[in-house]
């Protein structure tokens, strides 16, 4: 419960540091907000470590077709007027389990990010399949894409490519979405072509 509070408090923390100007007062005070988080849910975690309820006490059971229907319209308000948005759903009445808050979080930075690197005019987007018993999210974008290097440090914080590729800005919201995905045994595909853009793809195992 307390992770749920400081989530969304962690996510618009890092929006506010990827919108404010490079090494200015306003955006080192939303630094320490997001470090100050950090800390509280290491903290968090640490109790949760002396707990004994089980995952199915701490995530519950998630509509699938109602947590695509929030993704949506999520990404319609950050996306800006001069990126084309679509959105693809192939969903029923699967079921399946962790905490939508976070879940959010991981498709509120995936988003973003996709918004930042995609040029005016390129386009977004947000895609559902079921396959083997499990769901495929996907955000798609037709930004500046990213090369091999570039892909493999994407969780690094702060971690800083070449000028075209850079993932600066987004390093610790990567991070965060590895810890949630970790956290939900949810796991990450990554596409991407260097001036093509890039498909990330969120796996979730579904609810039996």
């Amino acid at each position: 419960e307390f992770n749920n509070f400081l989530t969304p408090i962690m996510g618009y923390a890092e929006l506010l540091m990827m919108e404010l100007p490079e090494g200015s007062e306003e955006q080192d005070s939303a630094k320490e907000i997001y470090e100050a988080s950090e800390k509280a849910k290491d903290v968090v975690r640490q109790i949760s470590s002396l707990s004994r309820k089980n995952v199915e006490t701490v995530y519950k059971n998630i509509s699938i077709k109602k947590f695509m229907t929030r993704a949506e319209r999520m990404m319609e308000s950050v996306c800006t007027p001069l990126i084309h948005m679509e959105s693809e759903f192939r969903v029923d009445d699967e079921m399946i389990l962790g905490n939508a808050t976070q879940l959010n979080q991981v498709l509120l930075n995936l988003s973003s990010n996709a918004v930042k690197f995609t040029p005016q005019g390129g386009s977004i987007t947000l895609r559902q399949t079921r396959a083997n018993g499990k769901i495929y999210v996907s955000v798609t974008d037709t930004g500046c894409g990213m090369d091999e290097k570039t892909i493999k440090h994407i969780y690094d914080k702060f971690y800083q490519g070449d000028t075209s590729h850079s993932t600066e800005g987004n390093g610790l919201g990567m991070a965060l979405v590895k810890r949630i995905l970790e956290l939900t045994g949810a796991e990450m595909q990554i596409e991407s072509t260097p001036g093509k853009g890039s498909t990330f793809t969120v796996v979730l195992a579904e609810r039996k």
